[in-house]
């Protein structure tokens, strides 16, 4: 009986802790307060500073993350 009871909690903390991390926001901009888009220049500028890509590619990125967004073709 003590084994199904506890077996009874695990489930229902189990299903709890599933059913509240959904609905946390992404980890990234809810603990840096910054926009994803500061989030991803800052990951290339890490990037860049390691060496794990190159001037080109660095700028290539940094100028389409600061370019407005248009919208998708297919998007209303």
């Amino acid at each position: 009986m003590l084994f199904f009871l506890a077996l009874l909690v695990v489930l229902v903390v189990a299903a709890v802790r599933w059913f509240v991390g959904e609905r946390r926001p992404p980890a990234t901009s809810a603990n840096t307060g910054q926009s994803p888009i500061d989030d991803a220049l800052a990951i290339a500028r890490t990037r860049y500073a390691r060496g794990e890509i190159d001037r080109d590619a660095f700028l290539r990125i940094t100028e389409d993350l600061s370019t407005p967004q248009r919208p998708h073709a297919g998007s209303p």
